[in-house]
């Protein structure tokens, strides 16, 4: 519903953001204003995309309902939004790095810009914190144009929480 209020309003969230670029950078020519406010209203959509499927994600993810998710994507008839909600979740709950399933949905959603824009916002996020094999990460972080040789992905450590006796510790 958020999306759709932006998607009616977006020229007016766009003006709204190019009057604050006027004040703020007198000297800015109007084709960069017009540039950097249309790029702003696409980036807050992405954010906000982001935002919802990650909150989505971490509300209902659990290692124990592996079966459940494999059973609710394979009833999704290739939904964008589940295949996406699914992932983000496997990535964060589930053990593996789905580096194919990654590739595979890459190559699909580069026709869906904001998709795609989420899908690489979950991937630089999983591999920030959490271990992942480097041929896979240097893969991955290719296709999707991903800084991969950036020092905080060579060096990662896992920073999962796990149960251990009973307790929480971290990973």
């Amino acid at each position: 519903a958020f999306i759709n209020l932006l998607e009616r309003d977006k020229e007016a969230f766009a003006g709204m953001v190019a009057e604050r670029l006027r004040l703020r950078y007198p000297a800015m020519d109007e084709l960069e204003v017009e540039r950097r406010a249309k790029a702003s209203v696409y980036h807050f959509g992405v954010a906000i995309c982001f935002a919802l499927v990650k909150h989505a994600s971490t509300s209902v993810g659990l290692a124990d309902l592996k079966t459940t998710f494999d059973r609710i994507l394979g009833e999704a008839d290739d939904n964008v939004s589940i295949r996406i909600m699914d992932l983000s979740t496997r990535l964060d709950f589930l053990d593996g790095f789905p580096d194919h399933r990654i590739t595979d949905m890459a190559d699909e959603l580069k026709e869906y810009s904001i998709g795609y824009e989420v899908l690489r916002g979950l991937v630089w996020n999983h591999l920030k914190l959490f271990e992942c094999d480097y041929d896979k990460r240097q893969r991955v972080c290719q296709k999707l144009d991903i800084g991969g040789s950036e020092a905080r992905f060579l060096v990662s450590r896992d920073k999962r929480l796990k149960e251990h006796k009973g307790q929480l510790k971290r990973g």
